[in-house]
């Protein structure tokens, strides 16, 4: 509504006549005339449906419409006007993230209204209204309650968050555990809490028992070795070092990798477990899941873990088979192992080694991961690779990578290169020559500028 039709309005209807619902379609007004006269009139009316859109207006971009909204919310700061605050608690969730003003104040204010216990227990009567489904809320009141409640209350709480699919909840409660009085309560929960989905749950957990209550940490120490999460087999395994119980757990994962494809987890924390009590023997172990086949071959996950320790110990010749052998595997994951080890230092396979076994597997993600690897070569090498695969494979889904493999290598050329030596220039002036065709046109006179700009190609005249 502009300026005209907003005075047209009042001629024909004082303001003063306006009831809440006429003056609420002015909070979001463009003008902020209309916004401050709007705040203020709800302000007068004490209307309790108005209040959430005033929380909105307590980050409004104009000033004044900002000072005119703390009055008013402060008008609500009042037992009488209680109910209308469930549905404005999605409010104070935006007031925490808004950044045009400083909102410390109003926040306070309001929390040290609504944290009573009497009106925290009105709060809690709406909670599962739609308002109130906003996690950050919910958290809120989850502090208010545990603030207002007695250990019994707070017991219950925990009980019914600690083993829960929500992570925050869940590290919530299995923090509290400590304040609650009597052991028993506290190693029951902590119990409780190890059949949570989450592993920092679990840990953390696991931790508190091994501290508080040595024999029930101990005994569950030996359960959860072998746990799907690396930082509870550490706190695990960090108990049985001192208590005893790792030849009782050794034996279970040692039975589990005999048999790999049948044990819980694909055997992962059984090959974990090992390495960490035997480094001596990994690689052995290593090898002899590798050399299982058929319906003995290992899951991924599991072939992923041995490849990974075979490469990064295994020396010369030995590394780069089984490098490629990471490469040759269909799993996605298994060639992730091959790509990280060659950006962490360990060679490359030659081209002619490489894009044979990348393009066998034929899908986008293994032509990415050739080319990732392949910007460890040589920047020549790099060029005269991209080339060749212009020239052999078929049309089709890498013609579309290409180019833009080719665009990041001129990008490496723009931090300074030499030419090639021969015969290295000419093998690379005879590719260009053949690669006219299937390269786009508009790359190929950017290509020939840089080349010529190298001393690659003959200059143009």
């Amino acid at each position: 509504m502009n300026w005209k039709h907003w005075y047209q309005t009042l001629r024909e209807r004082p303001a003063d006549t306006w009831d809440a619902s006429a003056w609420m379609t002015h909070l979001d007004a463009p003008s902020g005339f209309e916004r401050e006269e709007a705040t203020r009139a709800l302000m007068r009316l004490r209307a309790p449906e108005a209040l959430p859109g005033l929380m909105k207006r307590l980050n409004d971009w104009v000033p004044q419409v900002r000072a005119a909204a703390r009055e008013a919310i402060h008008v609500y700061l009042d037992d009488a006007l209680l109910a209308a605050w469930p549905a404005a608690l999605p409010g104070l969730a935006h007031l925490l993230r808004a950044r045009r003003a400083d909102h410390g104040p109003m926040l306070s204010a309001i929390g040290d209204f609504l944290s009573q216990p009497h009106r925290v227990r009105v709060l809690l009567a709406h909670r599962q209204a739609a308002a109130m489904r906003e996690p950050l809320v919910l958290r809120w009141l989850t502090t208010l309650e545990w603030n207002a409640a007695d250990t019994a209350t707070r017991q219950a709480m925990l009980s019914l968050r600690v083993d829960g699919a929500d992570i925050v909840d869940a590290l919530w409660a299995v923090r509290n555990i400590d304040s609650l009085d009597g052991p028993a309560a506290r190693t029951a929960l902590w119990l409780k809490a190890l059949d949570s989905p989450h592993g920092l749950v679990r840990a953390h957990a696991l931790r508190r028992l091994c501290d508080a209550a040595s024999d029930v940490g101990a005994a569950m120490a030996i359960r959860f070795a072998l746990d799907g999460n690396p930082g509870v087999r550490a706190v695990a395994l960090a108990q049985l070092r001192k208590s005893g119980g790792t030849e009782v757990v050794s034996d279970l994962a040692l039975t589990q990798l005999q048999d790999p494809s049948r044990a819980p987890r694909g055997a992962v924390p059984a090959f974990h477990f090992m390495a960490a009590i035997d480094h001596d023997g990994t690689l052995a172990r290593a090898e002899q899941l590798m050399s299982r086949i058929g319906a003995d071959r290992p899951r991924a996950a599991l072939r992923a873990i041995a490849l990974q320790h075979l490469i990064g110990f295994a020396k010369g010749a030995a590394k780069d088979a089984w490098l490629l052998r990471a490469l040759q595997d269909p799993s996605t994951t298994v060639q992730r192992v091959a790509v990280a080890a060659v950006e962490n230092g360990a060679d490359a396979p030659a081209p002619e080694v490489l894009w044979p076994v990348m393009l066998h597997h034929g899908t986008p993600s293994a032509f990415q991961r050739g080319l990732r690897i392949q910007r460890h070569w040589g920047i020549w090498v790099q060029f005269a690779a991209l080339l060749k695969l212009l020239g052999t494979i078929p049309p089709g889904v890498y013609h579309e990578r290409l180019p833009l493999a080719l665009e990041r290598w001129m990008d490496l050329t723009r931090r300074g290169v030499m030419p090639p030596p021969e015969p290295q220039a000419s093998e690379l002036r005879s590719l260009w020559a053949a690669s006219a065709d299937a390269m786009p046109r508009r790359l190929r006179r950017r290509m020939d500028f840089e080349l010529s700009g190298i001393g690659l190609l003959p200059a143009p005249r």
